[in-house]
């Protein structure tokens, strides 16, 4: 997998596949790919592991948006 995808296996998602891998516990983690967030599921099977990816990019800047009206009274300049 290192040679077909060496930037992936930096990432905090690779190293929960990792750790899924190993404990068997299902783990959920949240990665960026250029603009897009994901959080991700990842689940122990017997051939391995299964992941499940929601794309969150609207929720986290609504959640951006709203963090920035409480800590600007109102204002836009987190986006600033």
């Amino acid at each position: 997998m290192e040679e077909l995808f060496p930037i992936f296996t930096k990432t905090k998602s690779f190293a929960a596949y990792k750790r899924v891998l190993k404990t068997g516990k299902t783990e959920s983690v949240e990665g960026e790919g250029g603009d897009t967030y994901l959080q991700s599921w990842v689940y122990r099977t017997p051939w391995g592991i299964l992941a499940v990816c929601e794309d969150i990019t609207e929720k986290k800047a609504d959640n951006a948006f709203q963090y920035g009206l409480r800590i600007n009274g109102g204002g836009y300049t987190i986006f600033s």
